[in-house]
């Protein structure tokens, strides 16, 4: 996987920091608008990285440098 395959929304990506913060979906919303924002985005990021959970998600956000810690 490189990274260019998973380029992302601003808004997804920000979604995606607040996840690897283990921030609630609440205060996530923050960075989208609104808990089924947040949601939306979330269903995103699992799909194009392939991730079951939060934790792999992240864990993989950070492999690709999509963001950082």
């Amino acid at each position: 996987m490189n990274r260019r395959e998973f380029m992302m929304a601003a808004a997804t990506v920000a979604v995606a920091g607040c996840v690897s913060s283990n921030a609630t979906t609440a205060k996530a919303t923050s960075t989208a608008h609104g808990v089924n924002g947040v949601k939306a985005h979330l269903k995103v990021i699992y799909t194009r990285l392939g991730a079951a959970s939060r934790t792999e998600a992240t864990s993989l956000a950070i492999n690709l440098r999509l963001i950082s810690v």
